[in-house]
């Protein structure tokens, strides 16, 4: 007899001629794969877009002296972006749901934007989502402009955001439509066994690369040193800790009853620890939550606000506590008492301290200045995206990621023939957009969100296909939650997509050379 979540399973889009043959666990299927959102919600996002990002920004810039230059033009070109960002809102389809990925790339950003910045929803003067005033503190060389300049270099970034949005939304709505490939996919088995196996071996990877630092205490004193020049070499040791999330997200979407399962939420708690322990990234082990959050509302068919609000909290912990610890120059040991819950108030207040510095740094425009004042790259940064599995021992001078050039070029003013043998390196972020600018101007920008913006038309549509199958959630989530654009984003998510490859081997969700039923197949 067929099950409810077995007759679910089987409304799939006519079109595509998909069967299914076998049940599939959890409750993935149903007429709105996207979770949809209600019309007072799409009202209040676009609300807070208009209101927010441009009313509120421009009323605090009426009275600072600071924000004059070009506020005009530059409100209007901020007016145009957030229109942009709320197309999906604005002429909204039943499929725009929370997961569509329209949606949820800006649904993350605008929630890791509150999540830095709270203090933005109640003290919008205070704390402004968009600061108009264009005066700079930052360090970069390439930023010690007169007012005027910045005033210019700030339009021109809002300006390329509108660019890059326009194509991304033309490539969605009207690019090609590439045949989604209709893969045989089979029921995994002993998905526990096969997990527990995989995260296992990340797991003593891990530790052994701590342990080889000298263990957390030293590796975290060390990480305040910059973790450029300190992991340089280490790359696969990192991909190590920042992939076990992966692994156990599909674990996680395949058990009956996830959050019962003692040895799953262990899994869970070590992925995020060490993945923070080993590599430094608070955004790595906040995106870890969120993707299990994500697929949690996936299972459920709906959205969780309790869960997420408490991931929201648990981002703050993870940015003020571990910020603290990072960035104790003066000590050579580790001061836990960052993550005391009784210390949470000093906590959150050292978080949003960290948040405001990093921003007033100005890199993404430091990286657009040094475009203008020394040239393009000329695709360097992407040639190391396409090259990261060469190892540097075989190619030393391979390219590196713009963070480290916008370090060199942009921070510490240097030309652009020297060697990072030469000198002691950081990284300052870049976004894909900035990024795109830098190495191939505006062609450039149109062409990487022209991609982007195909790449998300076509996972839309490949998620009507396999809607019933748990795997391609997580790839799904992973894809829309980890990847901007940017190279240095598309490596991290080559690796991983060539982990959970071999992982669905060992699970037997792709097979080779069997006669067994496939989950999936065409007719």
């Amino acid at each position: 007899m067929t099950s409810a979540i077995d007759r679910e399973a089987t409304e799939f889009q006519p079109n595509f001629r998909i069967r299914i043959r076998r049940g599939i666990a959890g409750k993935l299927s149903g007429s709105d794969i996207f979770l949809p959102i209600s019309p007072a919600v799409r009202i209040l996002i676009v609300a807070y877009l208009l209101i927010y990002r441009v009313v509120l920004p421009f009323a605090a810039a009426m009275f600072n002296p600071d924000a004059q230059p070009l506020l005009g033009l530059r409100v209007t070109a901020e007016l145009v972006y957030a229109l942009l960002l709320a197309y999906p809102f604005l002429f909204a389809k039943r499929e725009y749901g929370w997961l569509h990925p329209l949606v949820l790339p800006l649904v993350l950003n605008l929630g890791k934007s509150l999540t830095k910045n709270p203090f933005s929803l109640f003290f919008p003067f205070d704390s402004p989502v968009v600061d108009l005033s264009v005066a700079s503190i930052s360090r970069a060389v390439t930023m010690q402009l007169p007012l005027i300049d910045l005033a210019w270099l700030n339009l021109q970034y809002t300006l390329l955001l509108c660019l890059a949005q326009a194509a991304y939304l033309a490539a969605f709505l009207f690019g090609p439509k590439i045949t989604v490939p209709l893969l045989t996919l089979y029921r995994p088995k002993r998905v526990r066994m096969v997990s527990i196996a995989f995260a296992g071996t990340l797991f003593l990877i891990v530790v052994g690369f701590i342990l080889s630092q000298g263990g957390v205490n030293t590796l975290l004193v060390a990480m305040r040193g910059g973790r450029s020049e300190l992991f340089e070499g280490s790359g696969q040791y990192l991909f190590a800790a920042a992939a076990m999330i992966s692994i156990v997200a599909v674990w996680f979407m395949y058990e009956d009853q996830p959050w019962k399962n003692p040895f799953l939420l262990a899994a869970i708690a070590l992925s995020v620890v060490l993945g923070i322990i080993t590599t430094g990234s608070r955004s790595g082990a906040i995106l870890a939550v969120l993707s299990i959050i994500l697929l949690w509302w996936k299972r459920r068919g709906q959205v969780l606000i309790l869960p997420t609000m408490g991931a929201a909290l648990l981002g703050l912990l993870i940015l003020g506590g571990f910020g603290a610890i990072r960035q104790d120059y003066s000590s050579d040991t580790v001061n836990t008492e960052a993550f005391n819950p009784l210390n949470y108030g000093a906590t959150l207040s050292r978080a949003l301290e960290d948040i405001k510095n990093r921003g007033q740094e100005d890199s993404t425009l430091a990286a657009l200045a040094g475009a203008n004042k020394d040239g393009l790259l000329w695709g360097t940064t992407y040639v190391y995206a396409v090259s990261f599995w060469v190892p540097r021992a075989i190619w030393p001078d391979k390219p590196r990621s713009a963070d480290s050039y916008n370090y060199i070029y942009n921070y510490r003013g240097f030309s652009r023939n020297i060697t990072f043998d030469d000198v002691s390196f950081y990284g300052f972020p870049v976004n894909a957009v900035t990024e795109a600018f830098w190495n191939f101007s505006y062609l450039g920008v149109i062409l990487v969100f022209g991609l982007l913006g195909m790449l998300h038309q076509h996972l839309a549509r490949a998620a009507s296909v396999y809607r019933g199958v748990p795997f391609f959630w997580v790839v799904y989530i992973i894809m829309l939650s980890e990847f901007d654009g940017s190279t240095k984003d598309f490596v991290d998510l080559a690796r991983t997509i060539l982990l959970l490859l071999i992982f669905a081997f060992c699970l037997g969700v792709v097979r080779i050379g069997t006669r067994q039923r496939p989950v999936l197949r065409t007719s």
